[in-house]
């Protein structure tokens, strides 16, 4: 339902924002026809830094491009900085992560139980904190076994079959369906617990 234009374009041939943008504006003039709105954005940010988005954005990346798009791999309770930082930057307009989650040690067929749960726990964390952070749309990286160096971001082992990492990205998925983020609870029922984000109905909201 979109085009992304590029993916990571921190390195080569977009060190340079002013390069980027001419690209984007002619893909997005090029695709108008009439009667449609074609949803196109960009462009994975892949390190998130403050003065290159800047750049994009002192080059008209708010007033082009139908969302933001950008990748974290890093703690989830980092996630919610960098939002604001974005929203600090492209106001309003929509942001997708288009690439979340945890890999896993490359080598073994399945990763092992540890590396699992921590991948696991991982996915379920950041598809809560994207959720309540108002991105519009996440996408975990990735389904099928893909070994990229000495890491795995796979979500099934090599015998295509389903690893505890796809199980916690689809429960979590499953159990925030039609829910909407609500607040955090006040009191902490557990000191382990870093963050309590609740969500329901919108309609279960007490009024302040």
């Amino acid at each position: 339902g979109a085009l992304e234009i590029w993916n990571e374009p921190e390195g080569y041939p977009f060190s340079n924002p002013c390069d980027y943008m001419p690209l984007m504006k002619s893909v997005v003039y090029r695709s108008q026809r009439p009667g449609t709105k074609p949803v196109i954005g960009g462009p994975a940010f892949a390190f998130n830094h403050k003065d290159y988005v800047q750049g994009f954005v002192d080059n008209g990346l708010t007033e082009t491009a139908s969302f933001v798009s950008f990748h974290y791999y890093g703690n989830p309770l980092g996630l919610e900085d960098i939002v604001r930082q974005y929203r600090g930057q492209v106001g309003g307009t929509p942001l997708w992560l288009t690439e979340f989650g945890k890999s896993w040690t490359a080598g073994p067929a399945r990763p092992p139980a540890g590396e699992d749960i921590a991948s696991a726990r991982q996915i379920a964390m950041l598809s809560v904190e994207s959720s309540a952070c108002s991105v519009a749309r996440g996408f975990a990286f990735v389904l099928p076994y893909m070994v990229f160096g000495k890491e795995n971001f796979g979500m099934t082992g090599e015998d295509h079959t389903p690893l505890r990492y796809m199980a916690g990205y689809l429960q979590t998925m499953d159990a925030l369906a039609g829910r909407e983020y609500l607040g955090d609870l006040s009191i902490a029922l557990d000191k382990s617990i870093d963050r309590t984000r609740v969500f329901g109905d919108k309609r279960w909201a007490r009024k302040a």
